[in-house]
């Protein structure tokens, strides 16, 4: 029986596998974790149960959030299109675009009077702008040791992009992108709590978190049928619909609350601790 079905474990294979978003579920939204967590992540890790990073955030990004919180977690990147392990260096899940596919993303989101970041498989410069970026000043400012600037359009074409993004705009602006690519990529809107009003990340069709979910199951002989989620996002909403137990903080957005099957505290409140109790 599955959890969402019965309403507890039943006949459920026991978790084997903890799968967490981190800005607003691990940590707050201002990168900051509850000092009571690290301590629960490694209580959920003596159960011989592994715990995975499911974020948005690009490799350098994900990597220093977490040695800043003293945290290091194996990750499913740019919701989906990247999994990576931190202590090893390997990766078990890669999704690039083709150069077609590319070139509608990026012609969806000039069609809407905005010019996007690529996010491009590169071990230095993995951010790529244009000449008018219309993401957030400060999310420019944050990659700039990470940025090569190049005509986007030739980029696109020619360049391994993971994701396309635009950090810290109002919702209203990207909107008409997240509807032009949804036949041929993969979009979601997520509130920004580092830069202000919205993002939007475009990756290529049929990846999401959960999918790079998976790709970690298989790469070591787990269970995807015995998954917790945490999560609080619209870019967690395929994972949290996937997973056996789906946790949503408090404050997590309205479509994340109506798949939870635990509502806990949130990041602010150190609520990630109940995975500890529902697994004991």
């Amino acid at each position: 029986m599955h959890p969402r079905d019965g309403g507890a474990t039943g006949g459920a294979p026991p978790i084997g596998l903890v799968v967490t978003d981190l800005d607003g579920s691990l940590w707050d939204v201002a990168g900051r974790i509850h000092p009571s967590v690290p301590a629960a992540i490694e209580r959920v890790r003596a159960r011989g149960v592994p715990v995975l990073a499911a974020t948005a955030r690009r490799p350098a990004s994900a990597f220093s959030a977490m040695a800043d919180n003293e945290v290091l977690l194996p990750a499913v990147l740019f919701d989906g299109s990247l999994g990576r392990d931190f202590l090893s260096g390997t990766d078990f899940v890669r999704h690039l675009f083709d150069a077609r596919s590319a070139e509608r993303v990026l012609a969806a989101f000039v069609d809407a009077g905005l010019e996007p970041c690529l996010n491009i498989d590169h071990p230095t410069q993995d951010f790529v702008l244009g000449e008018h970026p219309s993401t957030h000043p400060e999310h420019m400012a944050f990659n700039v040791e990470r940025t090569r600037c190049c005509e986007l359009v030739g980029a696109a074409r020619s360049l391994p992009v993971f994701t396309f993004s635009v950090c810290g705009v109002e919702r209203a602006l990207l909107a008409p992108v997240l509807h032009a690519v949804g036949g041929f990529a993969q979009a979601s809107i997520t509130p920004d709590g580092v830069f202000g009003g919205h993002s939007l990340s475009v990756r290529p069709l049929g990846v999401s978190k959960w999918t790079g979910v998976l790709a970690y199951c298989a790469a070591h002989g787990l269970d995807p049928e015995a998954v917790l989620a945490v999560g609080d996002g619209e870019n967690d909403l395929e994972l949290l619909a996937a997973a056996s137990i789906a946790c949503v903080p408090e404050d997590g957005c309205e479509a994340a609350l109506a798949l939870a099957t635990h509502r806990i505290g949130s990041a602010t409140a150190g609520g990630w601790t109940a995975v500890d109790d529902l697994l004991g």
